[in-house]
Parts: C-alpha cells; sequence; structure tokens
C-alpha cells in the first residue's frame, strides 16, 4: 500500500481514481451465455456449470435430503446467531411496513396509494470461498416481510455439487421457495429469462462480481427489474491516533479479500497510525486464506496522511467509499449512563423547574397536533425520554475542551446539546458508519459552539425560542 503525505486538493482526483476494467472482452462473454440460457434453458446452464464451476450437475435445483442434512453440518452456535440475525433484520424492516395512505382532495374525489408485493423475486448469492450467507438474510427477510409469494435464490455449488450449509440453512431460516446450485452469469439468465427448472422472476436481486453485475445490467434492459448495478467492493477508514491498528487493518482486508478489482483505502490525521497499520496489514494478510487476492487489492489501495478531521471527511466525501468506517474515538470510552445523569445534574441545577413548569401546556398543544415548529422539551428524569419528545431537534452528548474544538471533533460527553433544527444550530453527521467494533462516530459541527460550562445559557436560550414561538 503507498503512503501519500498531505497530498494538495488538486491531487484527490488521482488519489480516489477506482481501478480500471476492461469490459469490452466482459460483455462480450456475458451476451453469448445469455443468449445459450435463452435459447437452449437448463442444458445451456448445466453446461456453464460446468465450464465455470467445474462441477457436473443432475439436478439444478436444492432436494429436500440437501436441506436436511445442511441442518447438521451447521454448528448450534453459528445456527443461533443465523436466527438472531434473522430476529432483528424482522424487527428492522417490519418497522418500515408500508401503511397505505388515503386522501379526499376535494368533495367526491378520493386519492390513495397502496402497496403490491412483487409476486416472484431472484436472489443471487455468491458462494465459493466467500459464501455470502448473512446476505440471504439481508434479502430474503424483507422479500418475505413485504409480501413475495416466491422466492428463488440461485448461489453456486463447490466441485462436489453441494451448496455452502450456512447458506441453506439461512435461507431456510428466511422463508425462501426454492434454491437452485447455479452460479455466475447462467444463474441470472436463469432467473431472468425462465427454464425448464428455474422460474422467471420478475426482479433480481443480490451481489456479485464484474460478471454477475454485466449479466444484470444486460437483462435489466427489457426482461427484468434488477436492484441497482454495483460496483467491486471497495472500503475507506478514517483513523485517528487512538484507534487500534490491528481492527483497521482487518477492516481493510475485509474488503481487499473481496475481489482484484476491489480497493481499500486508508485516510488518517496521525502519521504513525499510517505506519503501524501499514505492518498490520502485511501480518494479517500472510493469515488470509485469500491473500493472493487481497494482496492484487492492495496494490490499487492507499494510506494518505491529511492534516485534520474536516480534510479526512472532505477527502472521504470526493471518493464517496462504498463503504465507510470512522475508526475515531472508542465506543467504549464513552460511559452513557455516566454521561447523561451528569447532564441531568447539570440541567437540573439551572433550569429544571422552568421547563417542568411548560410541560404540561406544551404537551397539551401537541397532543392537539398543531404543528408549529416550535420546540418541545420535557426535562425528564431519563434524558433519553426527552430524545422521544422533541420535534425539529437533534439531541447529542458533547463537552468540548478548547484542544477538542480546535480538531472540530466531538468529545466524550457530560452535557446534552438540544440543537433545534431552525436558527442554524444543527450538527450534521459527516458521513454514514459501517463499524462494527470499536469506532465512534465522527461529527463535524456548524456553528453550534456551545461549552459544556455553558449549559444554563444554552437551555435558556430553548426556553426563549420555545415562548417566542408561542406568541406566533
Amino acid at each position: 500500500m503507498n503512503i501519500i503525505k498531505y497530498p494538495a486538493r488538486a491531487d484527490w482526483k488521482t488519489i480516489t481514481v477506482r481501478p480500471h476494467i476492461d469490459m469490452s472482452k466482459l460483455n462480450a462473454t456475458v451476451s453469448e451465455v445469455l443468449n445459450d440460457i435463452r435459447a437452449n434453458g437448463d442444458e445451456a446452464v448445466k453446461r456453464y456449470e460446468q465450464k465455470f464451476d467445474h462441477v457436473e450437475l443432475h439436478e439444478l435445483q436444492v432436494s429436500e435430503s440437501e436441506l436436511h442434512e445442511a441442518q447438521h453440518l451447521v454448528s448450534d452456535d453459528l445456527r443461533q446467531a443465523l436466527m438472531l440475525a434473522h430476529d432483528n433484520i424482522c424487527k428492522f424492516h417490519e418497522a418500515q411496513a408500508f401503511r397505505p395512505i388515503r386522501v379526499q382532495t376535494a368533495p367526491g374525489v378520493e386519492c390513495w396509494q397502496k402497496s403490491v408485493a412483487i409476486e416472484k423475486v431472484g436472489l443471487y448469492i455468491p458462494g465459493g470461498t466467500a459464501p455470502l450467507f448473512s446476505t440471504v438474510l439481508m434479502l430474503a427477510t424483507p422479500a418475505k416481510i413485504a409480501g413475495c409469494k416466491e422466492i428463488v435464490l440461485c448461489t453456486p455449488p463447490d466441485s462436489t455439487g453441494h451448496v455452502n450449509p450456512a447458506i441453506l440453512v439461512a435461507a431456510h431460516i428466511a422463508g425462501v421457495s426454492r434454491i437452485y446450485k447455479i452460479g455466475g452469469v447462467q444463474a441470472i439468465g436463469a432467473m431472468a429469462y425462465g427454464t425448464e427448472s428455474v422460474p422467471k422472476v420478475s426482479k433480481i436481486f443480490g451481489p456479485g462480481n464484474q460478471y454477475v453485475m454485466a449479466a444484470k445490467q444486460h437483462v435489466s434492459l427489457g426482461n427484468v427489474a434488477i436492484d441497482m448495478p454495483a460496483g467491486p467492493s471497495e472500503v475507506c477508514v478514517i483513523a485517528d491516533d487512538t484507534s487500534n491498528p490491528r481492527y483497521v487493518a482487518a477492516d481493510l482486508l475485509s474488503q481487499a479479500e473481496h475481489g482484484v478489482d476491489s480497493q481499500v483505502l486508508l485516510i488518517s490525521t496521525s502519521e504513525p497510525m499510517l505506519y503501524a497499520v501499514q505492518k498490520e496489514v502485511e501480518t494479517q494478510l500472510q493469515a488470509l486464506p485469500r491473500k493472493e487476492i487481497a494482496a492484487k487489492t492492495l496494490e490499487n489501495s492507499k494510506l494518505v496522511l491529511v492534516r485534520d478531521a474536516d480534510e479526512a471527511m472532505d477527502l472521504s466525501n470526493a471518493y464517496a467509499p462504498e463503504h465507510l468506517i470512522i475508526a475515531t474515538h472508542p465506543h467504549q470510552a464513552v460511559n452513557r449512563n455516566a454521561l447523561l445523569a451528569a447532564c441531568e445534574r447539570r440541567v437540573e441545577k439551572h433550569v429544571a423547574s422552568a421547563f417542568k413548569a411548560e410541560q404540561g401546556r406544551l404537551q397539551a398543544k401537541q397532543d392537539r397536533r398543531i404543528r408549529a415548529q416550535h420546540v418541545v422539551v420535557y426535562l425528564a428524569r431519563k434524558a433519553e425520554h426527552v430524545a422521544h419528545r422533541i420535534e425539529n431537534a437533534f439531541i447529542l452528548g458533547y463537552g468540548i475542551t478548547a484542544e477538542v474544538w480546535q480538531r472540530r471533533t466531538l468529545s466524550h460527553t457530560l452535557a446534552v446539546g438540544l440543537f433545534w433544527r431552525g436558527y442554524g444550530y444543527e450538527p450534521r453527521l459527516a458521513c454514514g458508519i459501517d463499524a462494527p467494533r470499536c469506532s465512534c462516530r465522527l461529527f463535524k459541527m456548524q456553528r453550534a459552539r456551545f461549552y459544556g460550562h455553558m449549559i444554563s445559557h444554552y437551555f435558556s436560550f430553548l426556553y426563549n425560542l420555545t415562548e417566542a414561538y408561542e406568541r406566533r
């Protein structure tokens, strides 16, 4: 991985260039395979399975006996993890369930909106050396919740003609209707056109390599809908001097091993961190089963040293990565309960009584659905409760010292700031978060310069703001 120190903004365009892939030969191959499958169905699919996946198949569909056998091949720990993940995914997507809208725009004129589930959907799940059984849950679970009557799943088999058992167990948990041992372009063609064994679907979802993506784009021109044309996998990690180089290196390699066309980018405000991560990447690379692929990816990857957090955010935005991991300020260091308790004591000391006096009147107006843009604040014993009772407001914990403010980051919290979306006091979340371990949210503040010792003045400001809107 190349280390680039303090690049000028004029050079960012070069830094953020993706690896170039020659699609001309690829598209020709994809088109040939798809046309053959459309004309010859199952026979063509089996032929390409033998050619590309090096397996001779007599039946394309996974049998009931194979599904039953997979249940015994998966460990109890993995099965429990899959079930837990499925439950969490269900809760999240059930909360997004469509709620019909019906409006009378004029006397006798009624307009409404409704949602109709796609009857047949196709899911493509990569297999081989990196079976994405988590993707099964992420795709099949919302499809089931949406009401899709038939969920068809295609995934490549191994050299013995068997599908990874974890994929089969995940598919069973998520309620997949049919599973087929088909990979690559031939899987996309089978679901798009339909064969003697594989039903034609209305929309295809799922990731894959460049051949799969090219095939999805090809069939979307007139035969079937697709989710989106996804590019090669990539990640950008933002780190500082508090980051754990082992974790950062692992995050980089987790994407680097996806394929030789992948790319990883590390942006850091700390030069020692860059060298520490570089050393860790080299160490961890030797233990990877897919180290040849990851090593090839690292040739197209970069470690960039920047001056401050703002520059890190700007460079990340210029790159616009598929995955962003902000690995600054370890989450474990924040004691949330202590934070909230400290906040409560500070606020109660100054303005609690004033806000409690206003609670009844403001809540009554809220219950009458008066939708003015005033701030509704209810100071409860638990600060979390405040968040649920505020309209048009952000709640963020913060305790800013002079040093931390120079870096424009949020430190460990001693107070809770309530920022009304109106008078310019709106904090902006710099980017999305994709960090499973010790990362914490990095915020960029916009004109919100309220220090912990000024909490009373700030709450007084909110109180006056509320009064101003009440008089309106």
